[in-house]
């Protein structure tokens, strides 16, 4: 008999789940990636339709790391970016509860396009679910990865001249090199989802006509194309912080932001929601911003040496030719 009592609560526990799953509100579409290549800036954009709702916190993480233990990973980076993370459905469902019936409802995650924990969660929550992949020239990302890695102080050791070495961290963590092989994660991607609920966008074109990508994003995903934005300001751009008093000050680190986070968190956060405030603190960062040099050479060894096969592969998962990647 108490067998019986606790297979039935196992069974009434599952039920409650699933009723949960189906009856709170979960987002309808995805943006899964890369990092550095648009997707902070898509979702800038995004957020000023109307008809759109995202949650104020950004990569979640939810689909990547549900499940996940958080003292698996080898290296304390992984780990801390766990931690700031959400990997539990309580706490992810609490993202969308003030999301209107009558707006879509999305969220940004780059870990989902290199995670294959992300697909399977992905498929048992949202199934159904518009997915996002905005991919760039996988040596140009790493050399804007570095950049913010830069800007963040928290370029790993060895620097660039580590990133040829395979026993490296480099090649060890995911959101490092492995992140550019976008053939071989996309592909996963295809086998996995219709591929009308998968929209693939190239950074050279979103640079190219940011607009007209915007407006393509709004009818994929079922909202109106005809709102206007300004997509002139740079978003999140990447470089090395000058050492001048506005960085000391008002840099991504400095004195008075990292004041406010501790004696004001409240304060910090809605002066991050207050969009003129955000957009010129966004202008100033990048005019304090400088990019690193890098061998002449650099990008044109990365393709042919670390990610020219898997280019060749992205074609095939695209239909679509990449030869302006091959060369620089």
């Amino acid at each position: 008999m108490p067998y019986l009592n606790v297979r039935r609560a196992k069974l009434i526990r599952q039920e409650n789940s699933q009723e949960m799953k189906t009856q709170e509100r979960l987002p309808d579409f995805l943006i899964i990636g890369a990092g550095k290549s648009g997707t902070t800036a898509i979702l800038y954009f995004l957020g000023k339709h109307p008809e759109i709702f995202f949650p104020t916190r950004k990569e979640p993480n939810f689909f990547a790391l549900k499940g996940v233990d958080v003292n698996s990973y080898e290296f304390e980076e992984s780990k801390e970016y766990h931690l700031r993370s959400i990997d539990n459905l309580e706490d992810y469902l609490e993202l969308f509860k003030d999301a209107p019936k009558d707006k879509v409802a999305g969220e940004n995650s780059n870990q989902y396009l290199y995670s294959e924990q992300a697909i399977s969660n992905i498929k048992e929550y949202v199934p159904h679910a518009k997915l996002i992949a905005l991919i760039r020239h996988p040596a140009e990302r790493l050399v804007s990865r570095y950049n913010h890695m830069e800007r963040d102080n928290v370029v790993p050791e060895g620097g660039v001249n580590a990133i040829f070495d395979k026993t490296s961290i480099w090649w060890k963590r995911p959101d490092l090199l492995q992140e550019g092989y976008y053939g071989k994660h996309l592909e996963k991607y295809f086998e996995a989802f219709d591929k009308d609920q998968i929209k693939v966008i190239l950074y050279d074109d979103f640079k190219a006509d940011n607009e007209g990508v915007i407006k393509d994003i709004c009818g994929f995903i079922g909202v109106s194309p005809d709102f206007e934005v300004d997509t002139e300001i740079e978003i999140n751009k990447s470089g090395k912080l000058k050492d001048n008093l506005f960085n000391k000050m008002l840099g991504q680190n400095g004195t008075i932001i990292n004041t406010l986070k501790k004696v004001s968190p409240t304060i910090h956060k809605s002066l991050k929601r207050n969009v003129v405030i955000k957009e010129a603190l966004i202008q100033w960062r990048n005019k304090n911003l400088e990019t690193v040099e890098f061998p002449a050479d650099f990008k044109k060894r990365v393709t042919n040496e670390i990610y020219m096969d898997d280019i060749k592969k992205l074609e095939k998962v695209l239909g679509r030719s990449l030869k302006h990647w091959y060369t620089f």
